[in-house]
């Protein structure tokens, strides 16, 4: 559960860092929704569906918004991943160690 609240946090973090900002209305619309163990990242503003459209050539967001979020997205959790996975292991490590050292 942590780590998909990680996931809508960074998605929602990042989205708007690649959605054009001619007013703002758009990058601002990005909101992290939440149901048990569920999570969507998601954009009302009725226009934001143009700015991913190939045949709009936004000079902000000349890949579209999903796509680089997404890029970005998957660096960071790359990096939130392997450190989870150090840290477990140096915790069942550390754990193993101490109870070769009881017995």
């Amino acid at each position: 559960h942590d780590f998909l609240e990680r996931v809508a946090d960074t998605i929602a973090t990042e989205a708007p860092k690649f959605t054009p900002k001619r007013t703002g209305r758009a990058a601002a619309g990005w909101e992290k929704k939440m149901e048990k163990d569920n999570f969507s990242v998601e954009n009302r503003v009725p226009y934001v569906g143009y700015l991913e459209k190939p045949f709009v050539k936004s000079k902000q967001a000349p890949r579209g918004i999903i796509g680089p979020t997404l890029t970005s997205v998957k660096g960071k959790l790359k990096y939130l991943l392997l450190r989870k996975y150090y840290q477990i292991h140096y915790s069942l490590k550390m754990q193993s160690l101490l109870k070769n050292k009881v017995n």
